[in-house]
């Protein structure tokens, strides 16, 4: 069995009776969901020592016992990724299959509603921030701010952050299987809980029944690199987007090239830079690219953003724009955000010179000039996080019985070159990839593709998987579904008086 992160092995804890009652959240009543909280060690080497409380959410088997399948775990990503309301999915696949699983979500440590909660500075997603533009008054700016939140994050957070990494989060998750008194688990995870999946797999393969790993994070690139490669695969998702918008230049009225979109994107951010929309909750550059960064995510996005951006050029409607932010950002909390850097900024090693990052930076910015320097503002917390240099689990699913592994063609937020890693590890498993030019979208399974579906279905029903080929590549391809529909979000554009110094289009 591959070899844990740590020296010291952690003690099994007891099987807990997990006590599930009323979900205080209505979304979760409405699918059905019970809820229970479970405590377990702040340091699993340490069972006797303090304790954190993971909040936990269940949809209960319907199936007879002869056809019950034990439990499946859900994690959304992040990290950072509150996971309870992943429960609702099981309404999307068959009930048959559905039925035979206990379905349960849980928020891991220090997240959404188990305790103690993350916060270091609840406003540092808020308005009027730095441009994310490298000039010399903003590079202090940054510097200033990312200190500052990653010093309020050691003072308020306490041990917390010393016991936050996704190894902690794997122990975790084997003391909810032990208090589901269960020898084994079913797990799924999206994005970073493919990761989450990885390490749990590695660290305890006997204890997985089956897996399923959506958009998986590459293990070699655990946490640094992995955010310039997100930069280089976000640009020509961007790029997409504009195209996609041209094409539809009759509703949107934005420009008929790609090359035209663009730069009138890029003039609206630079316009908003130099003098912020509003007098309060002031939209400014850094905003302006939150409010369409994600986008780059999953092309059904494209139309509601598209109509934020054409009502903002034609209409100058800063309450559509300012939604879209608060959509995109969440200001007033920052639980994800500190739940992201928590695990992202221990884990792996961050290089502590500011050159370092200016270089690597530069050096995307070459072909990823749009968003490389919104990539690096977000990680650069980590140069001063007060935990750092935790080690890293060699990853290692040689042992796991079997697993199905998806990904699109162009995910940006977990490369598809990281399933081919994960896939070139893990030999019993089998990749599913969505192709074609389509094909932008990330941790986006069940109920989004027929052809994915059947896979799920399948392998969560029988455990059955296609048949593994040969080579560094995908088993099975599924066509993408197609880009959306531009008449989902169509505006009626009308001029707006022209700013001055800016012509009108």
């Amino acid at each position: 069995m591959p070899a844990a992160a740590t020296d010291t092995a952690p003690v099994p804890l007891p099987t807990s009776d997990l006590a599930w009652g009323r979900c205080d959240e209505a979304s979760l009543r409405s699918v059905g969901a019970r809820c229970a909280e479970l405590r377990v060690p702040l340091d699993h080497t340490d069972p006797g020592g303090a304790t954190v409380t993971l909040a936990l959410s269940r949809i209960k088997h319907t199936s007879s016992a002869s056809r019950y399948q034990g439990a499946l775990l859900l994690n959304p990503g992040g990290p950072g990724g509150a996971g309870r309301g992943l429960v609702g999915l099981q309404s999307y696949l068959p009930k048959k299959v559905a039925g035979t699983y206990d379905w349960i979500g849980f928020d891991p440590r220090g997240v959404g509603a188990s305790r103690p909660r993350l916060s270091c500075q609840a406003d540092f997603l808020g308005y009027d921030r730095p441009a994310y533009t490298p000039t010399a008054a903003n590079v202090r700016a940054w510097h200033r701010r990312d200190r500052a939140y990653a010093e309020a994050c050691g003072r308020k957070n306490g041990d917390l952050l010393a016991h936050d990494t996704t190894v902690d989060t794997a122990y975790d998750v084997d003391a909810i299987r032990t208090a589901l008194g269960l020898e084994q688990i079913t797990w799924y995870g999206y994005s970073y809980g493919t990761y989450i999946g990885q390490v749990y797999g590695t660290l305890f393969p006997e204890r997985v029944r089956r897996i399923v790993l959506d958009s998986n994070v590459d293990p070699r690139s655990v946490w640094y690199q992995a955010g310039f490669g997100q930069a280089r695969a976000m640009q020509p998702n961007l790029e997409k987007f504009f195209a996609w918008i041209a094409r539809h230049h009759r509703v949107y009225r934005l420009g008929r090239t790609e090359q035209a979109v663009e730069r009138l994107w890029v003039a609206e951010r630079d316009r908003l830079t130099r003098r912020p929309a509003g007098t309060r909750q002031r939209i400014g550059g850094a905003e302006w690219v939150d409010a369409f960064a994600y986008v780059v995510y999953n092309s059904s996005l494209w139309p509601g953003s598209a109509s934020v951006f054409s009502r903002w050029v034609h209409q100058r409607d800063l309450g559509a724009l300012r939604a879209a932010y608060v959509d995109a950002n969440g200001p007033g909390d920052d639980n994800s955000f500190a739940g992201y850097l928590a695990v992202s900024c221990s884990e792996g090693t961050y290089p502590q010179a500011w050159s370092t990052w200016r270089d690597d930076t530069r050096a995307t910015a070459r072909t990823a000039p749009l968003l490389a320097w919104w990539v690096t503002w977000f990680q650069e917390p980590c140069r001063y996080w007060p935990v750092r240099d935790q080690p890293l689990v060699d990853i290692d699913l040689g042992e796991v019985a079997s697993g199905l592994l998806i990904d699109e063609r162009w995910d940006a937020a977990t490369p598809y070159a990281g399933s081919l890693e994960v896939r070139s590890r893990f030999p019993s498993a089998r990749l599913v990839e969505v192709t074609g030019a389509a094909a932008v979208n990330h941790a986006n399974s069940i109920a989004t593709n027929p052809c994915v579906d059947r896979a799920i279905v399948r392998y969560l029903g029988t455990g059955a998987l296609p048949t593994r080929v040969g080579g560094r590549r995908s088993d099975v391809q599924c066509r993408s579904t197609g880009y959306p529909d531009a008449s989902v979000g169509r505006v009626v554009a009308r001029r707006a008086p022209a700013p001055p110094g800016r012509p009108m289009r």
